[in-house]
């Protein structure tokens, strides 16, 4: 091994398609985050990655596959668990936000829902507040992959600004997550004077929820990470 110590490197931000690799001297690993896709090579002796040791010196492979399962978790892996720990919540109850419980597919289910800003309405004319949509998501299974949804705020025939994608970027694979627990996942816009009276809404499973008028949302509420 080098005296700097191995290195990690990912080809892709995000958890979908993403390829990480692990390089410490001559070993080379290149892998996912569950470890189901391994590629393992010898630099030195094979500087164009053409013979996989997964095959030719499974004894070999193995050894460094550990090794770079033991680098990720102890510098990516216990810093995700610590982000995702923090978005875990007590699960409400079931249509407390004043609509059924949403099925994503896959054993995702959205069970609450609200919309916050961070300044009151008319505070500051020429700077932006932000518009938080915090939404409850409850795990009855570990899904494949994390399912998408989508939160805006409209107005006027025209969406002022809109975000969708998979439940908390995708930055934590769903099997990080353990079967029953709840999640928070957090959006935020920028609003103007002119959207005060846009509306923020949350599309979901086929469903559309209408979380509330920009001027009348409550303040936001900040949480203190467990």
């Amino acid at each position: 091994a080098d005296a700097a110590g191995p290195v990690l490197v990912t080809a892709r931000a995000g958890l979908t398609g993403e390829r990480m690799a692990w390089i410490d001297g001559g070993a080379k690993v290149h892998f996912d985050r569950a470890f189901e896709r391994v590629r393992v090579f010898d630099l030195r002796a094979d500087p164009g990655e053409r013979a996989d040791l997964s095959f030719s010196d499974p004894t070999r492979a193995s050894a460094w596959i550990g090794a770079a399962a033991r680098t990720f978790e102890r510098r990516v892996g216990a810093a995700t668990t610590a982000w995702w720990r923090a978005r875990l919540r007590e699960p409400p109850v079931p249509g407390s936000a004043g609509f059924e419980p949403i099925g994503l597919g896959g054993g995702v289910v959205l069970v609450a829902a609200r919309a916050e800003r961070t300044r009151p309405s008319g505070a500051v004319r020429k700077l932006p507040a932000r518009v938080l949509v915090r939404a409850t998501f409850r795990l009855e299974r570990a899904p494949e992959r994390w399912p998408s949804y989508r939160v805006a705020v409209e107005g006027g025939g025209r969406s002022s600004g809109a975000v969708g994608g998979p439940v908390l970027g995708d930055r934590v694979s769903p099997r990080e997550v353990p079967a029953g627990a709840a999640v928070e996942d957090v959006r935020t816009f920028k609003v103007y004077v002119e959207d005060e009276d846009a509306r923020v809404v949350l599309e979901a499973g086929g469903t559309r929820l209408d979380l509330g008028r920009v001027r009348d949302l409550p303040a936001a509420k900040w949480a203190r990470p467990r």
